[in-house]
């Protein structure tokens, strides 16, 4: 038999963890809308970039348009380690 009380607090538990993981996208989401860079360390980090201008084309007419500059986030996976360490001249190269 389980224990109603246990299955309570894990509900709790969810929701809570749901709540944070909810709140946690919208503050990154605010903060590049602003343009800042949002760093999540260990897994990457967001950034603004700013879209160039670029000729497109309506695929039912043909007809040519310009697109204008459109500002895009960016996600960068972070490295896993430094790059120095890959390289046999790094000091700390196992030997």
């Amino acid at each position: 038999m389980t224990d109603p009380g246990v299955s309570f607090t894990n509900d709790i538990a969810k929701q809570a963890v749901c709540m944070s993981k909810v709140k946690q996208k919208k503050m990154v989401q605010s903060a590049v809308v602003r343009g800042d860079e949002v760093t999540l360390v260990g897994f990457g980090y967001f950034e603004t970039v700013l879209a160039k201008l670029r000729t497109g084309h309506n695929p039912r007419t043909g007809e040519r348009a310009d697109i204008g500059e459109k500002r895009r986030s960016k996600f960068t996976v972070a490295r896993s380690r430094p790059p120095c360490w890959a390289h046999p001249s790094c000091p700390f190269w196992p030997a």
